[in-house]
């Protein structure tokens, strides 16, 4: 999907080129692999946050989290709460009492069922 939409900016700013006199010129400052998560986890902690009466969704995140390098090394997986006004990775991110609340206890429950799922 990120090479399509590549493609797609290099095709449009080629064409504002071509139809007006304004030069482009593209450098690329960072290009870095997508990481894909273990699937099992993603399963165990969509269903922790089921069994804590939460809803889930799965997301695609593009900030470059500690779990993308952890991921390297062993499997990982990544619990994402809410933020006021979705702002996050600023320095106005806000997160109310109960979203912290609502992430810790699925994380526990997440860690409760993967200890579970890993001694089968």
């Amino acid at each position: 999907v990120l090479d399509v939409m590549t493609s797609q900016l290099y095709a449009l700013l080629k064409d504002v080129e071509a139809r007006t006199d304004v030069a482009v010129q593209v450098n690329q400052e960072l290009d870095s692999a997508t990481i894909n998560f273990d699937p099992q986890i993603i399963d165990v902690v969509e269903k922790a946050a089921e069994s804590t009466g939460l809803t889930s969704r799965r997301m695609i995140s593009g900030a470059g989290h500690d779990a993308c390098q952890v991921n390297g090394l062993m499997p990982s997986g990544m619990i994402f709460i809410p933020c006021v006004d979705g702002i996050s990775h600023a320095e106005n991110e806000d997160i109310t009492q109960e979203w912290a609340t609502n992430g810790a206890k699925i994380l526990i429950q997440t860690v409760l069922d993967m200890d579970r799922v890993l001694a089968i």
